[in-house]
């Protein structure tokens, strides 16, 4: 059943055609104008066109070629021209003025052929522009990246899902190709037209415009699903991570050891520590024990995430802190965060290790990633010990902070214990 609409309600339209085939896109608004839908002023984008519905009529429009880029509208005499032969301006679109006229007598504003194929000179010069910039950007993208980092990191597919970047990266390189053969297209096209109009042959005919452009709607069609699928991403890497749940409701054994298996019974009684409100710990005042333990274990404490991948078996985020009492009272306080990957070969494990160390400025060679153990240790004065551990296709990163901190776990004990726990 037909939509029905009222008189003057504005109605939107994505393009049917691309903007460069300019006598399809004549052939579309006067086809608009007999179902009584008339484009408004200005209504005319590269996506879409705004129509006010009337009564149905036969409306003639006319596309002509924009000499100067600069300009948003036709100078006031090609106005007065237009006027003159019975044109009205009614939008611009890139390359072309768009007029049109009611009068079925009205003089075409241009009838010389080879001024017209000079018209479109300047327009086909900008289009080999864009075809060069387009086939351009692509490659410096990839080379500044690759020259600043990797874009293919084997620690972002993690993150995201390995899946969900692969199609990613396959419709992003769909959307490069639609591009450049729309460029390709555009300019070709212009060449034939202008070759046509030179040898007084007949440009493409209106009526055939919705066959020429099938490909163009299946072509919007792919760059629209591709950046609903890029929205997707973003909104399931920032609002739909794995759900961290508590500490004592996780129910399996974790592949590497907590608080308690590291320091046991020796430093007292366990007990989960609450931390006050987070709050910025470079603040004045705010740099005390609590706040530089909040820095180690994150906004959750005592909370897990895990997940698996195409890429890892296993992911899991853990963050626990705890306080440790003996009889006599004294206490200690300790935080540990761990990021632990159970990687599906050696290779992608030791990948892994190369791009930790190098997310942390260190230089390390592949021989040494290729070896098994504490591969990196370090002490850092604000934030407590930090190690890089891998043991066959087991990757763990972890970071750990105790106070009083002359009290507890030495580094060398601390990571040996780690190391020793992973795989048992």
């Amino acid at each position: 059943m037909k939509r029905q609409y009222k008189p003057g309600q504005r109605i939107r339209r994505l393009l049917p055609c691309p903007d460069y085939d300019y006598t399809a896109m004549e052939g579309w608004l006067e086809d608009m104008a007999m179902e009584g839908l008339h484009m408004t002023q200005d209504g005319l984008s590269v996506w879409k066109g705004v129509f006010e519905y009337g009564e149905p009529q036969n409306v003639a429009y006319r596309l002509e070629a924009v000499q100067d880029t600069s300009m948003s509208e036709p100078d006031p005499e090609q106005l007065e021209l237009g006027e003159k032969y019975g044109w009205e301006y009614v939008a611009s679109i890139k390359d072309f003025f768009v007029y049109r006229s009611t009068d079925p007598s009205a003089r075409e504003m241009n009838t010389d052929p080879a001024v017209q194929a000079l018209a479109l000179s300047a327009v086909k010069k900008r289009m080999g522009l864009r075809l060069i910039f387009y086939i351009g950007w692509p490659l410096f993208y990839m080379f500044y990246s690759f020259s600043r980092h990797n874009p293919f990191e084997l620690q972002s597919f993690l993150d995201v899902g390995t899946i969900y970047w692969v199609i990613f990266y396959m419709m992003l390189l769909l959307t490069c190709i639609i591009g450049i053969r729309r460029n390709i297209a555009s300019f070709i096209y212009m060449k034939n037209i202008q070759k046509s109009l030179l040898q007084a042959e007949s440009v493409p005919d209106k009526e055939g415009w919705r066959k020429r452009t099938r490909g163009y709607r299946r072509e919007i069609c792919v760059m629209l699903a591709s950046l609903v699928y890029l929205v997707w991403i973003v909104i399931h890497f920032f609002f739909f991570q794995p759900g961290r749940i508590p500490l004592d409701s996780y129910q399996s054994t974790l592949p590497f050891a907590n608080l308690q298996d590291l320091l046991g019974e020796e430093y007292g009684a366990y007990s989960p520590l609450t931390l006050p409100k987070y709050v910025n710990p470079l603040e004045p005042n705010q740099t005390g024990p609590e706040y530089r333990m909040r820095h180690v274990v994150g906004d959750e404490p005592n909370t897990l995430w895990e997940k698996g991948d195409l890429l890892a078996s296993r992911i899991m985020e853990y963050s626990e802190c705890a306080q440790f009492t003996k009889d006599d009272g004294t206490s200690l306080q300790v935080g540990m965060e761990i990021k632990y990957y159970h990687m599906r070969s050696p290779e992608l494990a030791k990948k892994l290790v190369m791009e930790l160390c190098q997310a942390w400025h260190l230089t390390l060679t592949p021989e040494a990633a290729a070896d098994e153990g504490m591969l990196f240790v370090h002490t850092w004065e604000w934030s407590g010990y930090y190690a890089i551990i891998r043991k066959g296709n087991m990757v763990l990163w972890a970071n750990y902070y105790q106070n009083p901190e002359e009290m507890g776990l030495t580094l060398e004990a601390w990571t040996q214990s780690l190391c020793d726990s992973l795989g048992e």
